[in-house]
Parts: C-alpha cells; sequence; structure tokens
C-alpha cells in the first residue's frame, strides 16, 4: 500500500501530498496487486479532485479488525457529496462533471466485487486533531485463505 501511495504521489499533479497512517501493513488479502493499484489510484485520483488546497486533506488509513477484517480508507476534506449524486456514484458513466469518463468508482465497485471486497461511500470526521469533515471511500477487504496462491493474494503493505 505504501508503495501504492508513493508511486501514485510521484505521478499525480501538485500537491501530492497525502497523510499515511497504515496500521493494517501484515494483513494478507486476497485482492490482485494491480488490481489493488489501480483502486487505489482511481480513490486517490478522486480525492485529489476534490480536496481542499491545504495540508492533510486528503489521508489514506489502513487498519485490521480483531476478527481479520482489512479496512482501507481514502479519505479527502471535499465538500459533501451531494444526495442526488451520492445513489448514483458507483454506477458506470456517471459523472457530475463534463471532463469525466464516470467510470473509476464503477471500475472500483467492479474489482471489490470480483475480490470478494466491499466498499462504500460516508461522509466522516477526520482524526483528530481537528476532527474535518469529509468523503471517504471504504474499502473492506476479504481475508485471503493462505499465502499458498501469491498472485492472487498479496500482503497489503508490499502492493
Amino acid at each position: 500500500m505504501l508503495h501504492i501511495c508513493h508511486d501514485w504521489m510521484a505521478l499525480a499533479p501538485p500537491p501530492t501530498t497525502v497523510a499515511l497512517s497504515l496500521s493494517a501493513e501484515d494483513s494478507l488479502v486476497a485482492f490482485d496487486t494491480g488490481h489493488l493499484r489501480q483502486l487505489l489510484y482511481n480513490l486517490l485520483n478522486n480525492g485529489q479532485r476534490y480536496r481542499r488546497d491545504c495540508a492533510d486533506s486528503l489521508r489514506v488509513s489502513t487498519h485490521s479488525s480483531l476478527t481479520g477484517t482489512t479496512t482501507l480508507v481514502v479519505w479527502s476534506d471535499g465538500a459533501p457529496i451531494e444526495p442526488t449524486i451520492e445513489k448514483h456514484l458507483f454506477e458506470p458513466f456517471f459523472s457530475s462533471e463534463s471532463r469525466s469518463s464516470g467510470l473509476g468508482l464503477y471500475i472500483c465497485r467492479e474489482l471489490c466485487t470480483r475480490h470478494g471486497a466491499m466498499i462504500r461511500y460516508e461522509r466522516q470526521s477526520a482524526a483528530l486533531p481537528e476532527l474535518a469533515q469529509g468523503n471517504a471511500f471504504i474499502v473492506q477487504f476479504r481475508r485471503a485463505a493462505s499465502p499458498a496462491h501469491p498472485q492472487q493474494t498479496d500482503l497489503i503493505h508490499q502492493a
């Protein structure tokens, strides 16, 4: 996950600062590395497009629960998504902007479905200290059964 974020920052237009809080580095999830890269790039591109221009306005975090579920959150401090737009977020070719293909979040949902993960949107507060409101895209990964098939399961920190 760390490598993907650094790669994205090297390619993205300025400002490209992303606050990282990766506490699920040893989690084994069932997700293809290339697909994980595409998922994270799409979510970061959206966050970058709609965030404010200030420090810590784009964040990526991971954590694992006691049950073994690994969660990825891409958060930005952008304006709330209107309810009429929110209900269509993951539909193909839906976009609130003319310059967008409307496929980014649809592709994210399809990749998650393919790998047994779930993705959703929430309006939520950032971590302390400022508790700013923002848009969070949350991915809950399916735990990998075993590392027997490395092409199908990846350690998040190696992705």
